[in-house]
């Protein structure tokens, strides 16, 4: 069993690992490539929709399109710190940090993270860092940290009522 333990320890780190590096890498490429890839999945994303809802197609460059890219990048940006803070966390626990103290450490991390993103990308031709996009960042590892209260609060309540029927 301990060896087990061992092994999910490592597998925590490796998945705050990977998505960390994930995250540096988008940012390390150019404005102009990390455009073209956001806009493949903007007119994959936005043709899925329209189908769904017979519509017809979104033509790339449109004014809808346009709409509807700056949402995806924004929504990649709160994606990716909203799952970095919870992989964060569950390493935390892994390694056997009290609940506070974990998700504390989740999003103090993932917003130094991202300010370090951010920064990074000052740095890279056709980049700008921004102090919005730090926000957004923030706001998904935020939500993540809520969440993940209110996890917390139904595993305790849910202990409380089985203490409470046992001594019954």
């Amino acid at each position: 069993m301990h060896n087990r333990s061992g092994v999910i320890k490592v597998l925590s780190l490796l998945s705050v690992l990977v998505l960390v590096s994930i995250i540096f890498y988008s940012t390390l490429h150019s404005g102009y490539d990390s455009n073209k890839a956001s806009e493949k999945v903007t007119l994959l994303i936005a043709n899925v929709i329209s189908g769904i809802l017979n519509l017809p197609p979104v033509a790339p460059h449109s004014e809808l399109f346009n709409v509807i890219h700056a949402v995806v990048r924004k929504l990649a940006h709160f994606t990716e710190y909203f799952i970095l803070s919870i992989l964060i966390y569950f390493a935390c626990r892994k390694f056997d940090m009290s609940w506070k103290k974990a998700k504390l450490f989740s999003f103090l991390s993932a917003f130094v993270l991202a300010c370090t993103d951010e920064t990074v990308q000052l740095f890279v031709p056709g980049r700008d860092g921004r102090v919005t996009d730090v926000l957004i960042d923030s706001s998904g590892a935020l939500i993540a940290v809520a969440i993940i209260k209110l996890f917390e609060k139904m595993v305790i309540q849910k202990r409380k009522r089985v203490e409470n029927s046992n001594y019954q």
